[in-house]
C-alpha cells in the first residue's frame, strides 16, 4: 500500500478542522447548544488525530506519554454525554430480539471479513519492538478504551444531539460516516485502510447506530465493536511475546 504524504495528511486534517469550528460559531450563534458539544468533540478528535503522531515522533517524548496524548482524543465525549445507568445496562435488548437478528447478522459477517483481513496486523506485530509489561498495559487500555470513547462519541452524543432534529433513518447514516471518516483522518490511513476497509467501518458504524436506536443500551454496541477490533487486541499480546527481531515499525512512512 502506498505512503500517503504527510503535508497532505495534515492538510487535509486542517481543512476539516476549519470548517468544524466555522460549524460551531454557526450553532453558537443559533443557540444549538447541544451540537456545539458534538462539534467539539469532533473538532478535538481531529486536532489530536493530526498532532499527535508527528508530535511523537519528531519530539521523540515516551511511549506512554505518546498514548496518553492519544487517549485524551476520547475524553471531551464523556464531559458532553447525557448520563443514564439506562444506557449501560438496558433489558429491552432481549424484548426487542427479533428486530435485531438481522443488524447482528451484519455486524458479525462484518466482524469475521475484517478480522481475516486484519490477521496482516497481528502478523507485522511480530516485527515491531518487543514491549515491555507496562507498554502492553496500555496498549490494551488504548484499544478498550478507544472503542468506549468512539461508542460514547458516535452513537451515545450523536444520538441524543441530533434526535429529534433530522429522522432517525439518518441518524445510522450519519453515524456511520462520521465514524468512517474519522479513521481517514488518521495519520497512518493510506496504510492502515484500504477502500473495502472504510465500507466496513461504514456499515459497522451505521449498523451500530441502528442497534442503539433499538435498544437505547450503550453496552451492547461497546461489545460488538470490541469484537470487531479483536485483532487490535490481540496484536499487542503478540509484539510482546512472539515477537522478531526485525525492529521494522508497520507505520514508519516518515523517512
Amino acid at each position: 500500500m502506498k505512503n500517503e504524504n504527510p503535508p497532505l495528511v495534515q492538510t487535509r486534517q486542517i481543512i476539516t478542522s476549519f470548517f468544524l469550528f466555522l460549524l460551531i460559531c454557526f450553532f453558537i450563534k443559533n443557540s444549538e447548544l447541544q451540537i456545539v458539544k458534538l462539534l467539539i468533540c469532533f473538532l478535538f478528535l481531529t486536532f489530536v488525530l493530526m498532532i499527535e503522531p508527528t508530535f511523537h515522533r519528531k519530539a521523540n517524548i515516551p511511549f506512554i506519554i505518546h498514548r496518553l496524548i492519544f487517549l485524551s482524543s476520547g475524553c471531551m465525549s464523556f464531559v458532553f454525554v447525557p448520563y443514564s445507568s439506562s444506557f449501560l445496562f438496558n433489558q429491552i435488548f432481549f424484548s426487542k430480539i427479533k428486530e435485531l437478528i438481522i443488524p447482528l447478522l451484519v455486524i458479525v459477517i462484518t466482524t469475521f471479513f475484517s478480522i481475516k483481513k486484519d490477521i496482516s496486523i497481528i502478523n507485522a506485530s511480530k516485527y515491531k519492538k518487543r514491549l515491555t509489561g507496562l507498554e502492553l498495559v496500555f496498549e490494551e487500555v488504548v484499544v478498550i478504551f478507544s472503542v468506549i470513547s468512539e461508542e460514547t462519541l458516535f452513537r451515545l452524543l450523536l444520538f441524543f444531539s441530533l434526535k429529534g432534529k433530522i429522522s432517525l433513518y439518518f441518524l445510522p447514516i450519519i453515524s456511520g460516516g462520521t465514524f468512517t471518516y474519522s479513521h481517514y483522518l488518521n495519520r497512518w490511513s493510506k496504510k492502515m485502510y484500504t477502500l473495502k476497509s472504510y465500507i466496513r467501518l461504514f456499515v459497522l458504524g451505521t449498523t451500530l447506530m441502528f442497534i442503539f436506536q433499538i435498544t437505547k443500551c450503550i453496552s451492547i454496541t461497546i461489545f460488538l465493536h470490541w469484537l470487531y477490533n479483536f485483532p487490535a487486541v490481540l496484536s499487542p499480546v503478540v509484539q510482546c511475546f512472539l515477537h522478531r527481531n526485525d525492529n521494522n515499525h508497520m507505520f514508519n512512512d516518515y523517512n
